[in-house]
């Protein structure tokens, strides 16, 4: 094991935990495949508790710092319902030391979702406290029956690498005080399960390199139970530049390893958005990175030289969690010919005010790749992002043009062309939930060429705020088999609610399945979906000053109560307040 992990399991063979059943019911791990790897599985046929415990494991942890100690792992559960997690420690004696609580939501029902926690977000449980450096921790975890827990892919690590930039390349990294200057140098020296924390400062590309080299630009794959992470210290928030480069870049190259089992989270993208128009004007129009640089950016597609593009679409497991994305040039997220991705709980705002890219966004998934077989089920997660303030400034279209005649794009979200890339259509479906955006030059929420897409409980607001487009809050264009349940949807009045355009309906679609929404404004009226009604959702604070809005509702809203329950509705809201587990939930972002 590498430098840093403490514990690691894949349950690919029995008895990891003594115990504790195993069964090829875990994560799929091989390229065009069905067939499930190994997991800890327990299945309750009766309506009782249950606790899948890990006995005691040895472990020779140094660290004390809990938010230096991070659990992860991949669970899925059969009837979706909170999940308790529990990690106490045991000294020599086996004596119980302490413990620490927390509480899981899973997305959705059957769907392998992985969670990174560190140690310090958990609660203590119990007589004592948790003794990070005890020789045995236990795991467990708590559910209700009838269902079936699987556990797949645990691993326990404490940091491999620090980075700060006040630290030198020549030094080892392993310690604070001997930490790295730049991401890049642990990046490159990183092993599969490896925890890379950066320090407050800011950070710039690395030094000697030409405009446009990103600032972390990552190279090695994790495994399945070894993610590689690239994270903040605890309690810092470093600074990554996109000013004249991508800050974090998972771009697929001819020949190298399939890039996957990848993590950024907890990051401050920043960006020269604020002073682009002045400061590069005679670069405007133009594709100089001073002016087009996205935050973030994962590239599935390789193209080799000559510049013909290959079918090597397969970039797959990445998870995108707890950054703020902002004055990027160009799109604050992007993604592109990925499978099995997470975008969880990010801010991206106002980004994309100078780019010429053609399909510019605050957060951006366009088209998608097929890692494995598996066929109608859960693999992207789109959840908790909040998205303001992103638009164009600056002409972009037609994009296979020299000279850019109007404005196109700028959305909030921007869901994109899966139903067309990968070659047949994306095989998996992507869950869209607790999202909010508002004031955004384009749509809030696009969804153009798209299928298999279940969108609930997300927040809308003033919308096409570009003068130039007028565009509407939500998207359907050429989309197919999409739920959108329980949203909350307003425009102003001269522009649209749930179509792309002005001037006509979204074309091309089927199976739009609409129900429990809320609509108010618009310059017509919406289409008319099972539930959906027209009314002012009574916002606390509605106005698109990201300082001052407040789209929680007010105790007289008509969106309380007003949503239905449904296997991918999400249990809690974007605050993190729990939703009923019975009877009818709230509409929007926020539970009342």
């Amino acid at each position: 094991m590498c430098a840093g992990t403490l514990l690691r399991y894949d349950f690919n063979r029995p008895g990891q935990w003594p115990g504790v059943a195993t069964k090829s019911a875990g994560t799929v791990d091989l390229q065009a495949s069905k067939e499930a790897s190994g997991a800890a599985v327990m299945t309750v046929e009766r309506g009782e508790p249950a606790v899948l415990t890990s006995g005691l494991l040895a472990v020779n942890a140094r660290e004390t710092n809990l938010g230096k100690l991070t659990l992860s792992f991949d669970h899925s559960i059969s009837v979706n319902q909170p999940i308790t997690l529990r990690v106490e420690s045991f000294d020599a004696a086996k004596a119980r030391s302490g413990g620490l609580e927390t509480t899981l939501y899973p997305a959705t029902a059957n769907f392998f979702q992985r969670a990174a926690i560190e140690l310090s977000a958990m609660k203590p449980v119990g007589h004592g406290a948790f003794a990070p450096t005890d020789p045995f921790v236990q795991i467990s975890f708590t559910f209700s029956g009838p269902a079936e827990l699987r556990i797949d892919n645990l691993a326990y690590a404490s940091p491999a690498f620090y980075v700060s930039p006040r630290g030198r390349d020549i030094n080892d990294g392993r310690t604070e005080e001997s930490a790295f200057a730049s991401p890049q140098k642990a990046i490159d020296v990183a092993q599969p399960g490896d925890v890379i924390l950066l320090m407050n400062g800011r950070y710039e590309r690395p030094t000697g390199k030409p405009a446009g080299t990103p600032v972390a630009n990552f190279s090695r794959p994790g495994t399945p139970a070894a993610w590689i992470t690239l994270k903040n210290y605890p309690g810092h928030a470093p600074v990554l530049s996109s000013h004249g480069q991508v800050a974090v870049n998972i771009q697929q190259t001819v020949g190298a390893p399939i890039l996957a089992y990848l993590e950024i989270r907890g990051l401050h993208i920043l960006g020269n958005g604020e002073t682009a128009r002045e400061q590069y004007a005679g670069e405007l129009g133009t594709t100089s990175p001073n002016v087009n640089s996205p935050g973030i950016f994962v590239n599935g597609r390789a193209t080799p030289p000559g510049g013909k593009r290959t079918a090597n679409d397969l970039v797959h497991h990445i998870r995108i969690a707890g950054n703020v994305a902002e004055y990027c040039t160009s799109d604050g997220i992007f993604v592109r010919y990925c499978d099995w991705v997470t975008v969880l709980d990010n801010h991206v705002r106002n980004n994309c005010w100078t780019t010429v890219n053609g399909a510019p966004a605050g957060l951006t998934l366009m088209g998608h790749a097929n890692f494995d077989a598996q066929e109608n089920v859960p693999k992207i997660l789109v959840a908790g992002n909040q998205a303001s303030g992103n638009r164009l400034y600056v002409k972009n279209s037609p994009d296979d043009q020299p000279v850019k005649t109007k404005f196109y794009n700028g959305n909030g979200i921007l869901l994109d062309s899966n139903a067309e890339f990968p070659p047949g259509g994306y095989l998996g479906r992507t869950l869209v939930q607790n999202n909010l955006a508002f004031n955004n030059g384009g749509c809030g929420l696009q969804m153009w060429g798209s299928h298999r897409l279940d969108v609930a409980n997300n927040t809308i607001y003033h919308n096409g705020t570009t003068p130039e487009m007028k565009w509407g809050q939500v998207g359907f264009d050429r989309c197919k088999d999409v739920r959108f349940i329980n949203n909350i949807v307003v425009a102003q009045p001269d522009r649209p609610l749930d179509t792309w355009l002005p001037t006509r309906a979204d074309r091309n679609n089927a199976n739009i399945v609409r129900q429990n929404n809320l609509y108010w404004g618009g310059a017509k009226p919406p289409v008319a979906g099972e539930n959906d009604f027209v009314a002012d959702p009574q916002f606390v604070n509605p106005t698109t000053d990201s300082v001052t809005a407040d789209f929680r509702l007010k105790p007289n809203s008509p969106a309380l109560k007003a949503g239905r329950q449904m296997s991918f509705a999400p249990l809690v809201d974007l605050a993190g307040a729990r939703r009923p587990s019975a009877g009818a939930p709230d509409l929007g972002s926020f539970q009342h």
